[in-house]
């Protein structure tokens, strides 16, 4: 099954729903520690969401693909309250401009703001999964977002010039990450630095099965393999989860 990505409305509503789902773990325990941030708290963890959406919102304003325009400081104050206002103001902006409009972005390809809404759902997504492990129960990620998360991560580290930030030159070999509760399938390889992947089961060294959830989880490394199911060459899924997050 391809992974089907969501419409840029989905995606929308996906970071909205995990916006109130960081605001309701960090009530009263902003001075929780992140286990998966390591030297974060939960307070750190608003605060770092917050300049994320302030230097995304400068570049929907500009609509100006061609280059990264600097975004002001991030002012003092509660980390939630700041949270709030800057989400709030990107939010309103993604949805005034649409998903067609012009965007910077690093990578250097697809430069909309669909892309953008695409990166935050996701972004966020992980984000809220750290405030959860740092709070208390940790709630699933919505099948279809998890999904296209997992696709996400892997066209990330496959983009040029991200190679660079593999510092290894192989797996060791090939690595399917096989899907529990859908028909989706990867197998991932790196190959001098640069990761390369396809849509579907194929041979492999070794094979990583879980729920979509879980697999999003893991290739974010924000799962230990003991929580999936693992078949074959334990240290090439190793390998893959020493790659950068």
């Amino acid at each position: 099954m391809a992974v089907v990505r969501l419409p840029f409305g989905g995606y929308l509503g996906a970071l909205r729903a995990d916006l109130t789902r960081i605001a309701t773990a960090a009530a009263g325990r902003l001075d929780a520690p992140v286990p998966t941030c390591p030297g974060w708290d939960v307070a750190e963890l608003a605060r770092h969401l917050a300049a994320v959406y302030g230097r995304w919102l400068v570049q929907v304003e500009a609509a100006d693909p061609s280059r990264r325009h600097e975004a002001p400081a991030l002012g003092v104050g509660d980390p939630l309250a700041l949270l709030e206002e800057q989400s709030g103001r990107l939010l309103a902006a993604l949805e005034a401009a649409g998903e067609e409009a012009p965007c910077w972005n690093w990578t250097g390809e697809e430069p909309t703001t669909g892309w953008l809404a695409r990166r935050l759902a996701h972004e966020t997504s992980i984000h809220r999964v750290d405030a959860e492990l740092a709070t208390g129960p940790v709630s699933p990620i919505e099948r279809s977002l998890a999904l296209d998360g997992v696709a996400e991560r892997l066209e990330l580290l496959a983009a040029p010039g991200y190679g660079d930030r593999l510092a290894r030159d192989s797996l060791g070999g090939r690595l399917c990450l096989q899907c529990a509760d859908a028909e989706a399938a990867w197998v991932v390889e790196v190959d001098r630095r640069r990761l390369r992947f396809s849509a579907g089961s194929g041979p492999a060294a070794a094979t990583v099965r879980g729920p979509a959830s879980a697999l999003d989880r893991f290739v974010w490394n924000r799962l230990g393999l003991e929580a999936l199911e693992l078949r074959g060459d334990p240290s090439v899924a190793a390998a893959f989860s020493s790659l950068p997050g």
